[in-house]
């Protein structure tokens, strides 16, 4: 390739996912009004993102859904390209010319399995949740010390202290069928972090009636 092509190549990209979006725009599937393409971080889908899908489906048949998971970069781009209608993000970045509202704010607990050592034991896993829980992880001085697995996923990292055992910073909606169970319990008097999950849209999406519905539907699963 060209140097030239090099510097066409991101552009071209560019191309191919809008022609792609307005593809799927007018495929409008027989029986449904509109499409709307929404993205999500994968933490996100189990369970906010799938009782939306289901909310979409009871309460407006008539939208078709293109659904999709990414990470927090890739989403953004596809948001500004126009390949998807909504993101939902835990840190999203700002904009121009795009809406970020605040859909939830989880709590990130600390949990171990069963019957593990106190805390401060050498099992503990550090899940990467971004800069901003990684500045208010550090600040909490807590004393477990060099973890022993660093992941960059949250399901990753729950299931894995779940097979392997251990303990780690995870959303609490995520802990709780767990905890519910008898397989994880909290750790008392670890400190507890926020951690919100917002919806980006474009502004000129407000004239929309079926991506309002969307974010309708969002708002009401996360009640």
């Amino acid at each position: 390739m060209t140097p030239s092509g090099r510097e066409f190549e991101r552009f071209a990209q560019s191309f191919v996912q809008i022609w792609e979006h307005a593809r799927h725009q007018l495929a409008i599937p027989s029986g449904r009004t509109s499409v709307v393409a929404l993205g999500g971080e994968l933490s996100l889908w189990n369970p906010l993102l799938l009782d939306w899908l289901v909310w979409m489906k009871e309460a407006k048949p008539e939208i078709a859904i293109h659904a999709q998971v990414g990470v927090p970069d890739q989403l953004l781009d596809q948001l500004r390209t126009g390949v998807l209608d909504i993101a939902v993000l835990y840190a999203p970045k700002l904009l121009p010319g795009f809406k970020v509202e605040l859909l939830v704010e989880e709590q990130l607990v600390l949990v171990r399995t069963k019957n593990e050592e106190p805390a401060g034991a050498k099992d503990y896993v550090y899940v990467d949740w971004g800069p901003l829980f990684a500045a208010q992880h550090d600040a909490s001085s807590t004393a477990f010390g060099e973890p022993g697995l660093l992941v960059g996923l949250g399901p990753l990292g729950l299931s894995y202290i779940l097979r392997a055992g251990g303990m780690g910073y995870f959303r609490r909606g995520a802990a709780a069928p767990h905890i519910e169970a008898g397989q994880l319990e909290i750790v008392e008097g670890a400190p507890e972090f926020t951690y919100p999950a917002y919806a980006v849209y474009p502004e000129a999406s407000e004239t929309r009636t079926d991506i309002q519905e969307a974010l309708r539907g969002l708002k009401h699963v996360v009640k």
